[in-house]
């Protein structure tokens, strides 16, 4: 009796153990596939109604002249790239979770923008923190512009995981990302 009351315990303790690996498996995988489908969508979207390259034309008739940070922009103009920005904020971070992950692996990884001047980091951004370093990033670079461009591309380059670089010619830097 007391042996097959330990043999029925190693039993259930192996079938516990399996349970709880493959609801693990599961979850992630549906994790994963729903990433899938936000991807899809964002891509999109980003088309549609988050164009990067046609906010830079909107926004040039908004700010004052000779300018490129966020501080000049006027009201409408500021309204646009913080609600642009946002969405970028949101989205950027699933884009390098669904890259680096696989349908069984999660991913953990965190991105961060870089202004390099000759091979010397002189700012790191991290994009979880929000839209505010960002808007801070335009305005001491004054880099608006590129800052848009850079965030236009940086999901397929991320999808791709090709490296980008995008030169801000005011300052004789680069701003770049890196996954880490």
């Amino acid at each position: 009796m007391n042996e097959t009351l330990q043999m029925i315990l190693g039993y259930a303790l192996i079938a516990l153990i399996a349970f709880l690996i493959i609801r693990r498996l599961v979850k992630t995988a549906r994790a994963y596939l729903g990433m899938k489908q936000y991807v899809k969508s964002a891509i999109k979207l980003d088309r549609k109604k988050f164009n990067g390259l046609q906010l830079i034309d909107k926004i040039k008739r908004k700010r004052k002249r000779h300018s490129n940070s966020f501080d000049a922009l006027r009201r409408r103009g500021k309204m646009l790239v913080r609600r642009y920005l946002s969405h970028k904020v949101e989205e950027l971070p699933v884009f390098v979770r669904y890259a680096n992950g696989s349908l069984l692996k999660r991913a953990n990884n965190k991105l961060f923008l870089y202004v390099k001047q000759d091979k010397k980091t002189v700012t790191k951004v991290a994009i979880k923190k929000g839209v505010k370093p960002l808007i801070e990033l335009s305005n001491q670079f004054h880099c608006l512009d590129e800052l848009i461009n850079f965030l236009h591309h940086l999901p397929d380059a991320i999808l791709d995981k090709k490296p980008l670089d995008i030169y801000i010619g005011q300052d004789d830097a680069n701003l770049i990302y890196q996954i880490k």
